[in-house]
């Protein structure tokens, strides 16, 4: 249930463009046939793996418009390429969250939390870790970012004598 939900957390803006330019018919149509499947499948899949199976019943469609649907979708109405939006929708993201989970466990893997202090001393490096990574996506990739900076950098330069070659 986490990966599908987290996949179409991911496409959460995509759905919200095709409402935003009123192309959202055929997503409703997708959805309604989402909803079919999930309890189609949840109901067979009871009978065989109890709970679990309501879970992949649901879980199963969703996850496949999140990676099947929504994209090609959005891609074909926007005439984006689909490289380029799967890279910004999900490779950027990863980027970012994969230090933040190795940092989480290997506080982890020190010791175990048992009260809300040690949970903060625990959530404390995987925040730090997060928090560089954001800094680093805000002053490489954001105008305002970038121009921030460089007007440090040129500060820097200016306050220790160096000259710009």
């Amino acid at each position: 249930m986490v990966l599908s939900t987290t996949l179409y957390s991911a496409q959460a803006t995509s759905t919200k463009i095709l409402f935003g330019i009123s192309r959202h018919r055929i997503l409703a149509a997708v959805v309604l046939v989402e909803g079919a499947a999930n309890l189609v499948l949840s109901i067979v899949l009871v009978r065989y793996l109890g709970i679990i199976g309501v879970a992949l019943g649901t879980a199963i469609p969703l996850t496949c418009t999140s990676i099947f649907f929504l994209p090609l979708h959005l891609c074909r109405i926007l005439k984006i390429p689909l490289g380029t939006f799967l890279r910004q929708a999900y490779l950027l993201p990863l980027a970012l969250c994969t230090p933040f989970a190795v940092a989480l466990l290997s506080m982890r893997h020190l010791f175990h939390a048992r009260t809300y202090f040690q949970f903060l001393l625990q959530l404390g490096p995987g925040a730090l870790v997060y928090g560089v990574g954001l800094l680093w996506l805000f002053f490489t990739r954001e105008a305002m970012g970038i121009k921030m900076w460089t007007r440090f950098t040129q500060f820097l330069h200016e306050s220790a004598g160096w000259r710009n070659r």
